[in-house]
């Protein structure tokens, strides 16, 4: 366990799925063997010195990157995309790359609809957010997501 809270990427998973929580759990059972207490304290304290170093942005572009969008908090909170519109233009607009790839090469209907939502929250917050969203080349993608068709549900009775 002190070699996985030594490795930064390893780090941000573990608190990314929760790890913390888990750790939480197994330290309040009643173990015979001190050095699991030990190790998991480690652990712990590495994880919870970390989280608080991350921030709902790193959160995000972690997400991002990892091509699977779950609907959480920052993709409909006004303060996130306020506070954090300006940071999509790091490393030559990255994030939005990322986002325009993962819309076109998604096969999963929740990612493909959370993506949509993020690039018009972007264009919503900041200031050069459609500029910049038009010179990355989203209007064909969007577009011809606009020709595809929709899975139609069986149980929908709208």
């Amino acid at each position: 366990m002190q070699n996985l809270a030594k490795e930064f990427s390893f780090v941000n998973d573990m608190i990314s799925l929760g790890l913390i929580f888990t750790l939480e759990k197994i330290d309040r059972r009643s173990l015979a063997d001190q050095d699991i207490h030990d190790a998991i304290k480690l652990l712990r304290n590495a994880l919870d010195l970390e989280q608080l170093v991350l921030t709902s942005f790193d959160d995000y572009r972690q997400e991002i990157f990892s091509r699977h969008l779950e609907d959480s908090h920052c993709h409909h909170s006004e303060k996130f995309w306020r506070e954090n519109s300006s940071r999509f233009e790091q490393d030559d607009f990255a994030i939005l790359r990322a986002l325009r790839d993962l819309i076109v090469e998604t096969t999963d209907q929740e990612t493909l609809v959370i993506a949509l939502n993020d690039v018009g929250q972007f264009i919503r917050y900041h200031h050069r957010g459609r500029q910049m969203v038009s010179d990355l080349g989203f209007k064909p993608v969007v577009l011809s997501m606009l020709g595809k068709k929709a899975p139609i549900d069986a149980n929908d009775e709208s």
